[in-house]
């Protein structure tokens, strides 16, 4: 029983070896793609056609995606409140009151509070961005609704 034990072990010793490596080599030569760099390749032909030939399906799932996106913003946004209003904000000044030294809480919670601003914001120019984008003809002008996308 021993025996099997022990060779037990180093079989799966060796497989996690393998699938380590295996996903070191993957990881070496895969390359991380960008929505900037996407943005600068220009569109071949055969992606136009595709999108002047499915541009209604194409304009009906952005417009799915829009209102599934502002609702997850909705959601998100409301938990970040109450995390920041009611917890956060509540703790800090019970903190206070009890005469505690709170600066690393305080610096947490104005971080916390920025970052926030900041999902707003790029939440913002993102919806913004998509409803122009879903407004634009894919049919007639493919090439700037790619560029866009």
């Amino acid at each position: 029983m021993r025996t099997k034990l022990v060779n037990f072990r180093k079989k799966s010793g060796f497989l996690i070896v393998f699938a380590l490596c295996g996903l070191l080599i993957v990881m070496q030569f895969s390359k991380a793609v960008f929505a900037e760099e996407a943005a600068k390749e220009k569109p071949t032909d055969v992606q136009l056609s595709k999108i002047s030939e499915k541009c209604t399906d194409l304009k009906k799932d952005l417009k799915k995606l829009r209102s599934e996106d502002a609702l997850k913003r909705v959601n998100l946004g409301k938990d970040y409140e109450k995390i920041s209003n009611g917890l956060m904000s509540n703790f800090n000044a019970r903190i206070a009151l009890n005469k505690k030294n709170d600066a690393g809480l305080i610096s947490l919670t104005a971080e916390f509070d920025e970052n926030f601003r900041y999902f707003r914001d790029n939440f913002q120019n993102y919806e913004r961005e998509l409803s122009e984008l879903t407004t634009q003809d894919c049919a007639k002008n493919p090439r700037e609704f790619y560029l866009k996308l």
